[in-house]
């Protein structure tokens, strides 16, 4: 005892525990005085809201933050006192020969940990580009070398430093036995602890657990969205870049609909569409930041496809990061949520405070920072695809032990702005000599886009890379798509899963009078509308088709239910595939029709002046009462919906309806000729343009649907 705890080891550990502490008190004060000058160059009126009302919350939020730095340190003293004392040999203790080698340490071990951060998560670091030492350093190594140097780097040499430090105080334990005969007992049986733990862990990845697939007899639902997915990034659907390997292969056993459509081009009101079978008029939704009163409305009163086959003997679950936090407010029927916390006021103002402290994602992106802090699942930054897929295909083994069959909705924010995907993808397509401000997300003044100075302005160069940094996104979700698809092969549960991959809405990326962004307009063509639909059903392998006539994001849950031979809800206004998957029809006459969401900022017609609303932080208020989320002012929302454009598609024309600042606007564009819509051919053929303005202004103002056979301007296809 006396060895382990003498004078001098226990001056080494009073010495290296105040140097760590001085050295993380320090990185606190600069990380609080980060926020402070962050705060006070902002200027919009959230950003009043949040510093005259809630200062208080935000200096709570900096001190919960302390419990992450205790941890911290805590750990650092145990890393660091070995090490100092090895170092220091039979140098005398003193407090600068201990207090510079542990600031050494510290600072060291800190630097390492933030390149693997910019490595691998480069996202939190904002803007981090070609210039930096790290980048100079990878690149200078032979390609055919890079990846090993990186894995030996990052995962090999803190094994090796961890091995040591559990060596030096497994031996420091003869101390105690007196015995170093004891000491080499416990020194092998740690060793062989961890040994057992890497052969177990490489078991799993390469030899995973077969589940006990209990309700074999049953047929599960598993529906697998990635915010804001475009229908044409899909190399399944042709494009150019192998974006979805893993899609692809599951997509040869299925029905592919190329031409399905969201209502609505944003989250929460098209969420609630899929999810009810209800256009936004019907179901309440026709903005992004509803109050209490539509929510619980929608909560009580709608009849949504988790709900329905809750009341046939179905689990079901809801699975996401902070996109699937909407969960958290519309319920849509789901009996278990493992989601986010819903990104209201309150979660802005924590991820402001947490981010600000630059250490946390070093040491807390992980599970156990999960459980530490749970409010950063809400934050976009944290709570990565891969722990997200994770967590689905162990809720997947649970359910497959419980006897009864599952509907499960996993909701994932890969694909969302600003395109913050992971290593390897965030550089899968960029350009090697991109050296701009976005080479691993989109950097934007949130400020200007709350306050409506948003321009979207970013030059082809950075379009491009934009571009880039999205398809990787794309490939992230089709990796863990990829994950869960091989987990239900391996465990048997394929050959009784219903399997669909869809998404909320698409995306703009500077088509024709568009920049970024979605549910502001229908310029461009249909790329913020149409979102990829891939069906499969085990009784349907070996018989895949593509389907590339219209259908509705709607039309999924009265699918679903009717192919599972559940009564299909009155209330849906969604018609169901089934005809298309089982081949009984060709032709069901669905026309598309949407409208815009909450406009951001001021659209783009070329040759007219197009009405516009104030700005956000004008528009919304805090509802306190609500659980502080964001909610539309109600003298707004008949401005809301006055400035919405809507739209009728067929499967060859699409009238848009724009409302101007002195007259309304409507365009009409052959597809077939003008897939970007950028020729207004209303004055070329009047018959067309009447018969679709009459179909757009009959579901506009009756809420009535006209069918493509009824509106009869598709004859020539």
């Amino acid at each position: 005892m006396k060895k382990i705890i003498s004078s001098r080891n226990r001056s080494i550990l009073v010495k290296v525990a105040l140097t760590v502490g001085l050295i993380h008190l320090i990185i606190f004060i600069l990380s609080v005085s980060s926020l402070a000058l962050l705060t006070g160059g902002m200027k919009n009126r959230f950003r009043d809201i949040a510093v005259e009302r809630h200062i208080s919350f935000l200096v709570w939020n900096n001190i919960i933050v302390l419990k992450g730095y205790m941890v911290i340190i805590t750990g650092y003293i145990i890393l660091l006192f070995p090490a100092v004392k090895l170092w220091l040999g039979k140098k005398n203790v003193t407090f600068r020969a201990v207090c510079w080698r542990t600031s050494f340490l510290t600072l060291s071990i800190t630097f390492f940990l933030a390149l693997r951060v910019i490595h691998f998560r480069p996202y939190f670091l904002g803007k981090v580009n070609l210039d930096h030492y790290y980048y100079k350093f990878l690149m200078a190594i032979p390609e055919f070398m890079r990846e090993k140097t990186v894995y030996g780097a990052f995962t090999v040499l803190p094994l090796i430093v961890l091995l040591s430090v559990i060596t030096y105080y497994i031996y420091s334990f003869h101390a105690f036995t007196r015995s170093k005969r004891v000491a080499n007992r416990y020194l092998m049986a740690g060793y062989g602890f961890v040994i057992v733990l890497c052969v177990f862990i490489f078991s799993r990845s390469f030899f995973p657990a077969q589940a006990t697939v209990k309700n074999i007899g049953n047929t599960n639902v598993l529906v697998l969205l990635s915010d804001s997915l475009r229908s044409d990034h899909l190399s399944v659907n042709g494009y150019f870049r192998n974006t979805t390997p893993n899609i692809d292969r599951i997509a040869k056993e299925s029905v592919i609909f190329t031409k399905c459509m969201t209502p609505i081009g944003s989250t929460l009101e098209s969420i609630a569409s899929m999810m009810s079978s209800q256009y936004p008029h019907t179901h309440g939704f026709r903005h992004m930041f509803p109050g209490k009163k539509a929510v619980e409305q929608f909560n009580t009163k709608t009849d949504t496809i988790a709900e329905e086959l809750g009341k046939s003997g179905y689990n079901t679950i809801a699975m996401g990061d902070w996109c699937g936090s909407v969960f958290n407010v519309i319920k849509c029927g789901f009996e278990k949520r493992v989601v986010s916390d819903f990104d209201n006021f309150k979660v802005y103002m924590s991820e402001a405070v947490f981010m600000q402290h630059f250490i946390l994602p070093l040491y807390f992106d992980n599970e156990f920072g999960y459980k530490l802090f749970p409010v950063l699942e809400a934050f976009a930054s944290y709570l990565t695809p891969r722990v997200v897929t994770n967590r689905v295909i162990s809720e997947i083994d649970r359910q497959s032990g419980s006897g009864k069959p599952y509907f499960m909705t996993v909701f994932y924010s890969c694909t969302h702005l600003p395109y913050s995907s992971s290593y390897p993808y965030y550089k899968m397509y960029s350009d090697k000599n991109y050296k701009g401000k976005n080479r691993t997300h989109l950097n934007f003044p949130v400020d200007d886009f709350i306050n409506g100075n948003f321009h979207g302005n970013f030059g082809a160069g950075e379009e491009k890379q934009l571009v880039a940094l999205y398809d990787g996104a794309v490939s992230e979700f089709d990796n863990c798509v990829g994950r869960i698809i091989k987990h239900l092969e391996e465990t048997g549960q394929i050959n009784n899963t219903i399997i669909v991959i869809a998404s909320d809405h698409g995306d703009d990326l500077f088509e024709p009078n568009t920049t970024i962004g979605h549910g502001l307009t229908f310029n461009g063509g249909d790329q913020s509308t149409n979102i990829p639909l891939v069906f499969y059903h085990p009784d349907m392998k070996n018989k895949s088709k593509r389907i590339s006539r219209i259908c509705r994001s709607i039309d999924i849950a009265p699918t679903i239910l009717d192919i599972l031979g559940k009564k299909v809800p009155d209330s849906y206004e969604g018609t169901s595939l089934k005809p298309y998957i089982t081949g009984t029809s060709k032709d069901l006459s669905l026309a598309y029709y949407g409208e815009t969401s909450y406009l951001f900022f001021k659209r783009t017609v070329p040759g007219e002046d197009t009405l516009y609303i104030p700005p956000m932080d004008r528009t919304t208020y805090i509802d306190e009462g609500f659980d502080f989320h964001i909610v539309l002012d109600d003298k707004y929302l008949g401005d809301v919906i006055k400035t919405k454009e809507r739209v009728v598609r067929t499967e060859r024309y699409k009238l848009v309806y724009t409302p101007g600042k002195y007259h309304s606007i409507y365009r009409l564009y052959d597809i077939k000729k003008d897939p970007h819509c950028t020729r207004d051919i209303s004055n070329d053929n009047r018959l067309v343009y009447g018969r679709m303005k009459k179909a757009l202004r009959r579901w506009m103002d009756q809420r009535i649907e006209t069918s493509t056979a009824d509106i009869g301007v598709d004859k020539s296809i």
